[in-house]
């Protein structure tokens, strides 16, 4: 067994910043619907634990995710005593770590069969996995819409299928297209390209590995659809003011409103400025990452992927086209991090990267 490894952990504003040991020697990626569904990830990376009797910690100014605790039911008497507590720190924000030879590895997949299609544990390898997802996925019932929501029902929402309106918006090309990194003229998408939207109604889907999306959700791979506003609806509590959008059988009654920013009631969404412009939204209640969105780009969202709800599985496959050439921001992957932590991550991205292009390789 290995000395404990000191490392320090933060979150994106710094207010989570300290310095804590670890004895882990390997991590897991965990892909249960209770993991998808309080981050708005696919998949969390913290040590190999069931997932009862669980409490989760997240910044409550940026909202990422940082700790959970679990008590140990083989000591006696831990529900009464902090002693009898196991703690895991989330691997996204380990900043700084030890470069003394140790190496971290990548245990295997866990509550993969949630997941209903794999998830990202189709695009990720490793040596062990735990659970098969179901090899004849649920085909959705309703194909128009797609409902949505946090772990604890705070934030409800659902996605329409493309339409004229989804057109309408201008936006530059995401980093998921063309890398930011190569000052590419055709960024600013000078002929008004609609990327977003993909053959067969569906919106385009992809992986980030940027270093805000990390510590902003605690995690290494973020996952976003790009879904016009106009296609976002809130299912919430009609009240005065929400205004004369509100569609409701009564007062007090749930009532779908479009996604406004500025008209959703307040509790539902906090909002984080993670740069100049840039606006993240997470779930006051479970910590949950629900939206990123800019001002240069108001009628682009960006929605994140775990909080998807299709019953064909977590990939939500008949609404979204995954971009297959590219994890966004894979070059940042080791940004603003030493040590193991370090290598660590960039082997966990390059295996997703690879991953994903031969999950979408035309099999000859």
């Amino acid at each position: 067994m290995p000395s404990p490894q000191r490392i320090t952990v933060s979150c994106h504003c710094g207010a989570a910043r300290q310095d804590v040991q670890t004895s882990a020697l390997d991590v897991s990626l965990c892909h249960c619907s209770t993991c998808r569904h309080t981050t708005g990830l696919l998949c969390t990376s913290y040590l190999s634990l069931p997932c009862s009797n669980m409490s989760l910690y997240f910044c409550a100014v940026c909202g990422c995710h940082t700790f959970r605790s679990q008590f140990n039911t083989s000591i006696p008497g831990s529900y009464a005593d902090l002693a009898g507590l196991d703690w895991q720190v989330a691997t996204g924000v380990i900043t700084d770590s030890s470069d003394d030879g140790f190496s971290l590895g990548l245990g295997g997949h866990l509550r993969v069969e949630e997941t209903q299609d794999g998830g990202l544990a189709n695009w990720i390898s490793t040596e062990a996995r735990h659970g098969d997802q179901d090899s004849t996925p649920i085909s959705s019932p309703n194909h128009d819409l797609l409902p949505a929501s946090c772990q604890c029902g705070n934030v409800n929402f659902f996605v329409t299928r493309p339409n004229a309106d989804s057109a309408l918006p201008h936006s530059g090309f995401s980093d998921l297209i063309i890398p930011f990194h190569t000052g590419s003229p055709d960024i600013p998408n000078p002929n008004d390209v609609k990327w977003w939207l993909r053959e067969n109604n569906k919106y385009l889907a992809g992986t980030c590995a940027c270093q805000s999306c990390r510590l902003v959700s605690g995690f290494e791979i973020q996952t976003w659809a790009f879904v016009p506003r106009c296609n976002i609806f809130f299912r919430t509590k009609t009240d005065s003011s929400v205004g004369d959008q509100a569609e409701s059988s009564g007062r007090g009654q749930p009532a779908v409103i479009p996604l406004d920013f500025n008209q959703l009631l307040d509790g539902v969404l906090q909002s984080y400025e993670s740069s100049e412009g840039v606006l993240r939204e997470f779930c006051p209640g479970c910590g949950a990452t629900i939206f990123w969105h800019d001002k240069w780009r108001p009628d682009l969202i960006d929605v994140s992927v775990g909080l998807l709800r299709a019953p064909e599985g977590a990939r939500a496959d008949t609404w979204l086209e995954w971009c297959a050439h590219r994890v966004s921001f894979d070059e940042d992957a080791e940004t603003g991090r030493s040590g193991w932590a370090k290598t660590w991550a960039r082997g966990l991205i390059d295996r997703l990267a690879s991953g994903v292009k031969e999950a979408h390789t035309p099999q000859v």
